[in-house]
């Protein structure tokens, strides 16, 4: 379903509305935040040795994103874009939230599709993300090791 190939540049770029014009003015800013942070084959078929990971589990915390394919979120959401959770009460804003769940509650708000390609790119980003946080970690321990020998 998710194509590592889909995942350029040029899509992050309009992603995060950064337009042309803005790279234009200091394009090895954009290159180093955001080109050299895209996964790429070679990334996701390197393995990571069992002492790395052991390092990772204990160095970065677990983040569960409880907002993600919520749908009372995801009217939480609606109704701050609309402006009408600002004119409700905090009665009247949970009461209307469980009449609009309940109203959607046999309505499937989500494609299994959609959900299986965000967490895939999200695997590939996780795991860039790792390798380089593995790499800056070595590269920190051969510093302080080269600063120790030179003292």
């Amino acid at each position: 379903l998710f194509r590592l190939e889909e995942l350029t540049a040029e899509k992050l770029y309009e992603e995060y509305g950064i337009s042309k014009e803005q790279r234009m003015k200091n394009p090895e800013f954009y290159k180093m935040f955001v080109e050299d942070f895209i996964p790429t084959r070679e990334d996701l078929e390197r393995k990571i040795a069992e002492e790395k990971l052991k390092e990772l589990c204990l160095r970065i915390p677990c983040r569960v994103l409880m907002h993600r394919w919520n749908p009372v979120q995801d009217f939480v959401n609606q109704f701050t874009r609309q402006g009408r959770i600002q004119r409700w009460t905090k009665e009247k804003t949970q009461k209307l939230l469980v009449k609009a769940v309940n109203r959607h509650r046999n309505v499937c708000l989500y494609s299994d599709d959609e959900i299986r390609k965000e967490r895939e790119r999200e695997w590939c980003e996780r795991k860039k993300d790792n390798l380089m946080l593995l790499d800056v970690w070595e590269y920190d321990r051969r510093l302080a090791i080269y600063d120790f020998n030179c003292q």
